[in-house]
Formats: structure tokens, sequence, C-alpha cells
């Protein structure tokens, strides 16, 4: 049972008209009811004193919700009921199964409205708790305003939006029909949506957060983020921490992200585009393009359905396409390349003497281009398979001394027979660049390879 000694009870009457008819409901929370035509109104304030690290529970309630703190060792939750019925008999029923009802048990106050929910009847509350404190609030049709908070706290509505702002804690929240807003959070974040997109901005330190049907929005936000929709872009700005991003349905945006371990990004139907990114990126996209600039790291990209550029990276580099072009600018460490049906373009920055910087590139219908710096140290292996075409149709062009084969159809058939189709020539070319080092492999069918000095 609940008790009534444990809470006080302040009805204040809401005026809206001049001309109103009143009556006073008796029992717990009793206030009150102002009436203008068929509707009612009443304002209930309960508070109770607490302790600092307590604990409100408030379910079984239907309705918008603002929780905020105060420097008061103190919960007060005010209720502001409009009901919508002809007979002030009725209203009576209606405020009874409405009014929260209280208990408590050791430093958790419990609030729970009586009956259930019913048409004629809304309901906002407000509630201020003390500044450590936590809370566990469920709403079934109403948002969430929630600020300057600090403790654990779990909110959850069916059937509107979330925004949070200047919290500090765990906090799980949740919505089945609604955006999350989320605003300078300092914690464990779980947020979750079904039907709306994400804003979440200059948050740390743990977060996780999903949407089943809209965009996410990520900015200034630090520690480690996981950030997932089934139906929507995704952009993300300035994360100093690892951050793994997926969507079933939209495009990637990733910029000036330092990540310790790992960045990782993943769509089944559009680009991903990422720029100033300090730390190992992997990127995969099963139905868009691969844009990336300025990588100061490893760099792993792939797409079956798009082209690949790629433009100043300092780590090591493996891409692949099956259909699109790639195009690479500014390559330090080692390239592996490889499109099912495009060229590949390469030009690589610097010579390192001390560093990996091996070369593959392999086209099945596509020419090849790899720029390398004058003293690049390399040992060259290029081949070009021609089917279909006469063997002057191609050809391999280096600025540096290599030893280049032409061989028409019976001497490139040894070796070179696939069992579906007639080899009817091979260019090949070897040798060493500047006495040999790094293995450069360059391969193609139907197209032309040219290696350029810088």
């Amino acid at each position: 049972m609940y008790s009534t000694s444990l809470f006080k009870s302040i009805a204040i009457v809401v005026t809206i008209s001049v001309a109103v008819l009143s009556s006073a409901l008796a029992g717990q929370g009793a206030g009150e009811l102002v009436r203008v035509g068929h509707i009612f109104k009443a304002e209930v304030v309960n508070e109770f004193d607490v302790k600092i690290g307590g604990k409100l529970e408030l379910t079984r309630i239907s309705g918008d919700v603002t929780v905020n703190s105060w420097n008061e060792e103190k919960v007060k939750i005010v209720e502001r009921i409009r009901i919508d019925v002809y007979t002030k008999e009725e209203a009576e029923r209606v405020y009874e199964n409405t009014v929260l009802q209280y208990d408590r048990k050791g430093k958790i106050i419990i609030a729970q409205r009586n009956g259930g929910r019913r048409g004629n009847v809304q309901v906002t509350y407000e509630v201020t708790l003390p500044t450590k404190f936590s809370a566990d609030i469920e709403t079934s049709g109403g948002d969430f305003d929630i600020r300057d908070l600090t403790g654990d706290f779990r909110f959850e509505t069916s059937g509107g939006d979330v925004k949070i702002s200047s919290c500090e804690g765990n906090i799980d929240c949740s919505t089945s029909g609604g955006e999350l807003e989320l605003y300078d959070i300092k914690g464990i974040l779980s947020a979750a949506t079904s039907g709306g997109d994400i804003i979440c901005v200059r948050c740390g330190d743990e977060l996780d957060l999903r949407t089943s049907g809209g965009e996410i929005e990520l900015k200034e936000l630090s520690g480690t983020v996981h950030a997932k929709t089934s139906g929507g872009d995704i952009e993300v700005s300035r994360v100093e921490g690892d951050c793994i991003v997926k969507t079933s349905g939209g495009e990637i945006t990733l910029e000036h992200i330092k990540s310790i371990k790992l960045i990782e990004a993943i769509t089944s139907g559009g680009d991903i585009e990422v720029s100033d990114i300090e730390g190992d990126i992997k990127v995969k996209t099963s139905g868009g393009e691969i844009l990336a600039d300025n990588i100061n790291g490893d760099f792993e990209g792939k797409t079956s359905g798009g082209d690949i550029e790629v433009c100043k990276v300092s780590g090591n580099l493996e891409i692949n396409t099956s259909g699109g072009d790639v195009e690479v600018d500014g390559a330090e460490g080692y390239v592996e390349a490889g499109t099912s049906g495009g060229n590949i373009e390469v030009s690589v920055t610097k010579y390192y003497p001390k560093k990996d910087q091996h070369i593959e590139l392999k086209s099945s219908g596509g020419g090849l281009e790899l720029t390398l710096p004058a003293d690049f140290k390399g040992s060259v292996e290029a081949v070009i398979h021609i089917y279909g075409a006469s063997l002057d149709d191609y050809d391999i062009y280096s600025d540096f001394p290599l030893n280049i084969v032409r061989a028409g159809d019976e001497e490139a058939a040894k070796g070179h027979r696939k069992l579906f189709r007639k080899v009817n020539g091979i260019i090949t070319a070897n040798g060493d660049i500047n006495g040999g080092g790094n293995s450069i492999i360059l391969e193609t069918t139907n197209g032309d390879i040219h290696i350029k000095k810088r």
C-alpha cells in the first residue's frame, strides 16, 4: 500500500477564465479542479525530503516529461492535468485515476499513475532532482527534456522526442517514435530510436547510438563511438577516440577524426567520404564511391560499385573496387590496389629507405599508371594479358630502364591460357629501378601500363 504520510501535496488553481467553477477532490494528491466549459485543469505539486545518491522511479505515465536539478535535498514533481469531459463527477473519476501515487523504499521514491491510460486526459510532468540523484522514468506518449543532471538514468518513451543536455553519468534513453538530441553529456551513453534522427554534440566517454529510420549527426565527441542506422546518412566530425559507424541505406561522411585504435565506416547503399583522419581507418560500401583525403595512418577501402579516390596517405593503402576506377595521389606507405572494371592511377610522394613501400596494382579491364620519385628503389614485374585484341593495341611505357618483351599467340599461350579464354598476346616488363628494392607488381588485361618518373 502507498503511504500518505511521506509527502505533502499542494494543489494550485490554474485560472484560465473569469468565470470558473471549481471542485475540491479528497484523497492523496487531492487538489482543486478548475472548469471552463467542459475542460477541467489542475496543478498538483509534491515534494519529498531525500538524501544525495537516491533514486526516483516514475512509471505508468503518459505525457511530456521535463527533468532538471536544483541545490535542494528534495525531489519535486509537478503534475499539470487537463481533463476533457462534460461533468464534474466524470472529471473527478478521471482525476483519481490520473494523479500520481507515491511510495518509498529506502532511498528510492516510487511514483506511478493509479489507473490506465484514457484519451480524454492530458498530463505534463515537471521533475526536479538534487544535483546528484538517479532516475528511471517511462512515459508511453510524450517528449523528454532532460537538463543538468548527475547520476544514473534511464528514460523511455513510446511516442516522442528525447532531448538531453548538460548531464553526467550513465544514461540509457530510447524512443519508438521520435528524434534524439544529445548535448554536453559526459559518461556512458546508450541511445536508440526506431523512427527518427540522432544528433549528438560534445559528448563522451562511451557512446552507443542506434536508429532504425533516420540520420545520425555527430560532432565534437570523445571516447569510443558506435553509431548505426538502417535508413539514413551518417555525418561525423571532430571526434577524438575510436569511431565505428554503419548504415544500411545512406552515405557516410567522416572528418577531423583522431583515433588510437580504429576508425571504421560501413554502408550498403551510398558513398563514403573521409578527410583529415589521424589513425588507421577501414571503409566499405556495396553501392557507392569512396573518397579519402589527408589520412595520417593506414587506409583500407572496398566498394562493389564505384570509384575510389585517395589523396595524401601517410600509412599503408589497401583498396579494391569491383566496378570503377582507382586514383591515388600522395601515397607514402605500401600500396595494394585492384579493380575488376576500370583504370588505376597511383602516385608515390617520396621514397623512404627504411619503409615498406611495395606496390601491387591489378586490373581486369583497364590501364595502369604508376608515378614514382626519381630516387625510388624497386624491382618491377609488369604484365599485360591480351584477349580478343591485337598485340599492337597495348604496350608498356616506362621512364625507367626495363626489359620489355612482346609475345604473340603461341608463345603467349604457354603458361597463360585459361580454360575458358584464349590468350591472343602478352607483354611483360622486368627490371630493377635504382638497383632494385621494393617489389612492384603491375598486372592488367587489355590495357596499357605507364611507369612515370616524378
